[in-house]
């Protein structure tokens, strides 16, 4: 797809996306989508490819691209700076401690508090959740089925992370 929703109002625009997501979630099939709108890529991409001048500078998760940017173009080009932003670009799942990796700090830890978000909700979503609630973990689901925890100190974390470089 190469610039599928370039010429559509903002309204219409968010839709599609969220319409995208849910095909790609129902059929698990792969899209290549083309963006010069760094925003939709950051909320729509599993890998983002990232080319300056033709050369191919970061190829990563959203999560990564913004808190670990490979250099100082993609850097400027995400706005690593702007967090809270970012945090409502990013899906839960990009930042959750997958329940099958067990060997992770935080994993299999079902939130006690049984506060649970969705996985394909963002990140900005989670935090206001947390926040709200006290609650310094969050149960990711699938629908009913538990598939991850995030953690407020991971979001913490990766926030400290990003400033130091």
């Amino acid at each position: 797809m190469d610039e599928p929703f370039g010429a559509i109002d903002a309204i219409t625009r968010e839709t599609l996306q969220d319409e995208i997501l849910y095909l790609q979630q129902q059929l698990h099939k792969t899209i290549l989508f083309v963006s010069h709108d760094v925003e939709e890529a950051l909320r729509l991409a599993d890998k983002i490819l990232i080319l300056d001048r033709g050369k191919i500078v970061q190829y990563d998760t959203p999560f990564k691209i913004l808190t670990q940017p490979a250099n100082q173009f993609v850097h400027d080009l995400v706005g690593a700076d702007d967090m809270v932003r970012q945090l409502s670009l990013l899906r839960v799942e990009t930042a959750m401690t997958d329940l099958k990796l067990t060997d992770r700090p935080g994993a299999g830890d079902i939130s006690k508090d049984n506060q649970t978000i969705a996985r394909d909700d963002n990140l900005r979503q989670a935090l206001s959740l947390m926040l709200g609630t006290g609650a310094s973990s969050l149960t990711v689901r699938d629908g009913d089925r538990p598939v991850g925890v995030l953690t407020l100190d991971y979001i913490r974390n990766s926030v400290a992370a990003q400033h130091k470089e």
